[in-house]
């Protein structure tokens, strides 16, 4: 068996004899993290992946037809920098210290954060979406984001079994339905429909903001005030001791006006 991707695979074999064995497929499902909190003020920042459970695995498509839509939504808006771009590959990451908030647009890929890349798209209609509104593609002609085999190398999965397929900058919930192909790691083409993820949009809040709006601010402070001067398992104590006093007010009064990072 001369196929590096196979279980038996031998380095010194000439010629394929028929006798490779590979892992069976392996997709698990989708996946996200939060990777930022109130860099654009008010927004999260998430990753959206499909996950995998062996590592020769590589994901080659995500789309969406008309019996099985993608659909891309929020309950708020993505965030979409002037600078950025609807694939990853227009993502040049040399330029976040000049724009730190390029780092936070609202992205779709195969695997890789930033480009050169090799994603592709084919009949991908952006224009909603870099205006911070839903991406769909439902139409009877269908759509995808797309790497050619084995061009990509982060479309295999990484440590985590993981493949990144979006970065979504939002400020409301996220609901995603979508469909995806994928190679296993004898080559056979597989695709999974009808893949959904929900990814509820929690607020940011940090000591001080009791209205958990992202910041200190009046609101707070009428709760703060009303709280003043009780003891023992205090809401608005802020130093730890069990009371609400001079010191809580103190803390407050050097947060008021912060935001939550």
């Amino acid at each position: 068996c001369n196929d590096p991707f196979a279980l038996n695979f031998n380095p010194s074999a000439s010629f394929d004899d028929g006798s490779c064995q590979f892992d069976p497929p392996g997709y698990l499902g989708l996946t996200y993290e939060e990777v930022g909190q109130n860099f654009i003020e008010g927004y999260n920042t998430y990753r959206v992946y499909a996950s995998f459970l062996y590592p020769n695995e590589q994901l080659a498509a995500v789309f969406g037809q008309d019996i099985t839509p993608l659909h891309i939504t929020t309950a708020g808006q993505f965030y979409q920098h002037p600078s950025g771009s609807l694939t990853s590959d227009g993502i040049d990451a040399d330029f976040f210290v000049f724009s730190p908030e390029l780092e936070y647009d609202s992205w779709i890929t195969i695997g890789s954060d930033s480009g050169p890349n090799e994603v592709e798209i084919i009949n991908v209609d952006g224009t909603t979406f870099e205006s911070g509104g839903n991406l769909s593609i439902s139409d009877g002609d269908g759509g995808a984001w797309y790497v050619l085999p084995n061009v990509e190398a982060s479309a295999f999965p990484d440590f985590l079994g993981r493949v990144l397929i979006a970065q979504l900058t939002t400020n409301g919930d996220i609901s995603i339905a979508l469909n995806l192909q994928y190679r296993s790691s004898d080559g056979t083409s597989h695709q999974e429909f009808g893949q959904l993820l929900e990814i509820p949009f929690v607020q940011n809040s940090c000591p001080g903001d009791y209205t958990s709006d992202g910041q200190v601010g009046s609101a707070d402070l009428l709760i703060f005030l009303a709280g003043f001067g009780c003891s023992s398992s205090c809401t608005t104590d802020l130093t730890g001791d069990d009371q609400t006093g001079t010191a809580d007010l103190l803390l407050f009064l050097s947060l008021f006006g912060s935001s939550c990072f």
